[in-house]
């Protein structure tokens, strides 16, 4: 009687089990000898970054205050961002060396905009932020999830809590902008428009400065509006390319991992 495994098709000889083995041992969170394992996402991220994953096992408290000596010291670059103007900057993308102007009217993609209107764009120029990369998200998001799964125990870990915790900064900043997005909203047609109609009814009743001044507040509100919104997408898109990097290299982990394990070919895991 004939004796393998089949792997995607193919057959695993017996002489090379004991290996796959040995790799699952490596790769799997296992605890011999006194030894704490790694887990094999951990592991992946590990061979992709050349350095220690930074889970729970491997950062502690000391550590994050040695990366991070402030208290904001981990929104260093995002904080760059509200300045006005910014003219110089050491990062190499665009969107990281715009600032708050450029950042929320998207003035920083006029030049690639012209380019293209020109035919002149360099389509290999076209490429993500290096601090909006699917290796720094997903490192991050698996960091929180093995917190997560640390405190509460796998049973109770909960997928959208560690997603929250991983957009929560933004998250506020971007309800903060919607209202604020929505306070000149109401106020424009609410009062001044209703102003300017009874100004226009009755302009004997007040003055000609009285006019002009709720035309220019109304301008005022307009403007603040347009701004808001526009500044509250440009948050939430960064957000989600960040988001959707940091899960999708967590699933492809996961993927792996499945197939390390298991049997399960790749065209069946896809089709799960």
């Amino acid at each position: 009687m004939k004796t393998g495994w089949r792997w995607g098709g193919g057959r695993v000889r017996n002489s090379n089990l004991n290996e796959l083995k040995d790799n699952m041992k490596k790769y799997g969170s296992l605890e011999e000898n006194d030894t704490p394992g790694v887990s094999f996402q951990e592991h992946a991220f590990q061979q992709r970054n050349g350095s220690v994953s930074s889970s729970p096992d491997h950062i502690d408290l000391d550590d994050r205050k040695k990366l991070y000596p402030t208290l904001f010291g981990k929104y260093s670059q995002s904080l760059q961002t509200l300045k006005p103007f910014r003219w110089s900057s050491s990062q190499a993308h665009p969107l990281d060396n715009a600032g708050f102007i450029s950042f929320a009217t998207f003035s920083w993609m006029t030049p690639m905009m012209w380019a293209l209107f020109r035919n002149k764009l360099d389509m290999s120029s076209l490429n993500l932020s290096p601090l909006d990369a699917s290796d720094s998200s997903g490192e991050r998001l698996h960091r929180l999830w093995e917190e997560e799964v640390a405190k509460l125990g796998l049973e109770k870990a909960s997928v959208v809590r560690v997603v929250f915790r991983f957009q929560r900064t933004r998250l506020i900043l971007s309800i903060i902008v919607g209202i604020l997005a929505t306070v000149p909203a109401f106020l424009g047609p609410a009062v001044l428009v209703y102003g300017i109609l009874k100004y226009a009814v009755e302009p004997e009743k007040s003055t000609v400065a009285y006019g002009v001044g709720l035309s220019i507040a109304l301008f005022v509100t307009e403007v603040s509006k347009a701004f808001m919104i526009s500044l509250q997408w440009a948050l939430n898109l960064r957000t989600a390319v960040r988001l959707k990097g940091a899960y999708s290299s967590m699933a492809f982990q996961k993927v792996i991992s499945l197939r390390l394990h298991t049997g399960i070919s790749m065209g069946e895991v896809m089709l799960i």
